[in-house]
């Protein structure tokens, strides 16, 4: 099971929530604690975002360095192939 796919999915899990929480701030504006409740969610939802970005950038990088080291393995087989 890939790594970064469980945490970016544990993370968006984590987003729906946050979502959730402030939807539910926004809908009820005068209920008491509504405010702070809205801004902790938005807090959290932040961080998890960016930490969502940044393993989605990890996994692009990882890839990209893949998809090269395949291209150089096969350039260097068909080098050997032609001697």
């Amino acid at each position: 099971m890939d790594i970064l796919q469980v945490l970016i999915a544990r993370y968006e899990a984590n987003m729906s929530e946050c979502m959730f929480q402030m939807n539910a701030s926004i809908l009820r504006p005068t209920e008491k604690g509504s405010l702070d409740r809205l801004e902790s969610a938005v807090e959290k939802y932040t961080i998890l975002k960016n930490q969502v970005d940044v393993l989605q950038d990890l996994r692009g990088q990882m890839l990209a360095s893949q998809k090269f080291q395949r291209q150089e393995a096969e350039k260097q087989n068909a080098t050997k192939k032609k001697k």
